[in-house]
């Protein structure tokens, strides 16, 4: 698999993955992760990060949307 599909895949799973890692589960060092993932952002194909929010879940007491 192309290492920067591979890389998007596990961002897709979880973005919030660390370099080290995102560097293990793709057999990248952390300098070509961190690398890659600078030219995918710069690029725009990735274009940022979110967070998914079940409101059903969520304490209204401590959440204001």
């Amino acid at each position: 698999m192309d290492d920067k599909r591979e890389l998007l895949d596990c961002l897709v799973r979880n973005a919030r993955e660390s370099t080290d890692d995102l560097a293990r589960q793709t057999g990248l060092d952390a300098e070509t992760v961190e690398a890659y993932i600078d030219e995918l952002e710069s690029s725009g194909v990735v274009r940022g990060y979110q967070a998914v929010v079940d409101w059903d879940r969520a304490d209204a007491d401590h959440v204001e949307a």
